[in-house]
């Protein structure tokens, strides 16, 4: 079995409506979950996250999961998110298009079509890119709040929905929404 190339791309361009919005608290909290991609690391995998991960933490990981921290390319462009741009930065993609010579797994976090465009841009061969679903966008809508709303409200009446960057005002939100929606018992 090739060894994989791991993509800490959570949220993407498309998961976020503004990215100009978010504290750095939001981008150790996306850090935080990209780290839990080192557990999945065996011997030979490549990880492209947006931060560094500290060496004492990938020591502390290898040493519970057997594998040979040596072997392992973990790659960052110090960067707040994996964004698009960031990925085409010649620290990532030089990198990576040296590595591609071999024959590599391919697992990025999210399938969209940035992990599509950007296999391609550093010449690896991922197998599901050929599924027009993600090229034309298909992760992109499945993380659609509106198609999410109307899918899950099945023909029947949903409430307005509102998207708040910040917990800040959730408690006005539930109380305007359940003040304007009355929810009954009996409604299935």
């Amino acid at each position: 079995m090739p060894p994989t190339l791991w993509l800490g791309n959570a949220c993407t361009e498309h998961m976020v409506d503004r990215i100009d919005l978010l504290t750095e608290a939001d981008y150790r909290g996306i850090l935080f979950a990209m780290k839990r991609l080192t557990w999945l690391l065996r011997d030979h995998d490549v990880l492209v996250i947006p931060r560094p991960v500290t060496q004492d933490f990938l020591e502390y990981v290898t040493r519970h999961t057997g594998t040979d921290p040596a072997t392992l390319r973990v790659i960052s462009p110090d960067a707040p998110l994996l964004t698009h741009q960031e990925l085409r930065t010649s620290k990532v993609s030089a990198t990576l298009q040296e590595l591609t010579a071999e024959s590599l797994d391919y697992q990025p976090y999210i399938h969209d079509r940035g992990a599509v465009t950007f296999a391609q841009h550093i010449g690896l061969d991922d197998a599901n890119a050929s599924n027009s679903f993600l090229t034309e966008g298909g992760a992109e809508l499945l993380n659609s709040k509106v198609v999410f709303r109307a899918l899950a409200a099945g023909g029947r009446p949903c409430p307005d929905g509102h998207a708040l960057p910040h917990q800040r005002g959730l408690g006005a939100r539930c109380e305007t929404t359940a003040a304007t929606h009355r929810i009954r018992d009996h409604e299935a």
